[in-house]
């Protein structure tokens, strides 16, 4: 919670600042945005630079903030992996008793021809 706090008192600064700057400044100004020409007050594109930056920032928090889904994934990852080491290794297991069996049976084979 203190955090939060702290990290809002950092962000009201700027957020003060810049709109102490968009009322104090409201004449008019030409610039040209993809080849027009348009007018728009200094203190509205300060504003619209800060609500779009608060919203890149709000987005950005948000994003970061959610549950990590991934570390639930890797632990569902791992138990599958377990299991499919033990299918394996017990694979591997009855491969061997079936070759086992095999080099009895023709040991037995030739035994009984000698």
């Amino acid at each position: 919670m203190l955090v939060r706090s702290a990290i809002f008192a950092i962000s009201a600064l700027p957020t003060l600042v810049v709109l102490c700057l968009s009322v104090q400044n409201l004449q008019p100004i030409r610039f040209t945005a993809f080849g027009l020409p348009a007018e728009f007050g200094l203190g509205l594109l300060l504003a619209a630079a800060l609500i779009s930056g608060a919203l890149t920032g709000l987005s950005a928090c948000r994003l970061w903030s959610r549950p990590n889904k991934n570390g639930q994934h890797l632990a569902e990852w791992a138990v599958q992996d377990a299991k499919l080491a033990a299918a394996i290794k017990s694979d591997r297991e009855k491969q061997l008793e079936a070759k086992i069996l095999t080099l009895e049976a023709a040991l037995k084979s030739a035994l009984k021809k000698s």
